[in-house]
């Protein structure tokens, strides 16, 4: 089944997503289009079995109100398709998951939330392909015991790492990737300041190759504290103000 929202009703479609999303199911997935423009976005859930495809040149906007942009929970089987996400350095982070299974994001732009631009939780499961995730307050990407798979993309200007992992059950896969200029404003931790390219951290694992990881305000790639584990091939690692790896 496929739901337009194209006769809108008004510039925010944040009812009217949550509402095309609640119909689907393992046997009506439901395929949201958002036609070219300019819209606003307000901590919209999304269900299982929903995708969402947007031409290149929407613009999702966050509101004065927004915790975040958009969030799925317990769900899986979701897709994010294009678009420009602009969190306009509201209190918020662009997209949030919390166990969130089978989630495929791709060729779109997160940018200038207040805090991460995309943060996974408690065993989710993200892919993330030819994504540009710039300008936010915290973390580029970070990823919570889930894992995810980030290739093909930019992550660049964020004020703390721009890919990390974090606890034990923590995959990442890191692959073709440009990664820089992360860390513009980096936290202190016990680990050392947050301001890496990638940052495998308290037990999680990485697989981290065919980046280019330059211009990172502390480290290109850290691995640190609690038997964190990577396997590092194949990168071109330059111009990192602390350390390369």
């Amino acid at each position: 089944e496929i739901e337009s929202i194209e006769a809108l009703t008004s510039n925010d479609i944040t009812d009217q997503i949550k509402k095309f999303s609640k119909n689907a199911s393992s046997t009506n997935k439901v395929l949201i289009h958002i036609p070219s423009g300019t819209y606003t976005i307000n901590n919209t859930a999304i269900y299982s079995n929903t995708a969402i495809v947007a031409e290149n040149d929407t613009n999702l906007i966050a509101s004065e109100s927004a915790e975040r942009m958009i969030r799925f929970a317990d769900a899986e089987n979701i897709m994010i398709y294009g678009g420009n996400w602009d969190a306009k350095f509201m209190n918020t982070n662009g997209i949030e998951t919390n166990n969130a299974k089978n989630v495929k994001i791709e060729n779109v732009t997160i940018q200038n939330a207040n805090k991460y631009g995309m943060v996974f939780y408690n065993g989710s499961d993200v892919s993330l392909k030819n994504v540009k995730v710039k300008n936010n307050k915290d973390y580029g990407v970070y990823c919570q015991n889930s894992i995810t798979t980030v290739q093909d993309s930019e992550i660049t200007y964020n004020d703390c790492s721009g890919v990390a992992a974090t606890g034990t059950a923590a995959k990442i896969y890191v692959k073709n990737n440009m990664l820089n200029n992360n860390g513009l404003n980096p936290r202190d931790t016990k680990e050392g300041q947050t301001g890496h390219g990638v940052a495998v951290q308290e037990g999680a694992y990485g697989e981290i190759s065919g980046n280019t990881i330059n211009d990172n305000k502390i480290c290109g790639i850290s691995v640190s504290s609690d038997n964190a584990t990577a396997i590092i091939s194949n990168n071109q690692i330059y111009n990192n103000v602390r350390h390369g790896i």
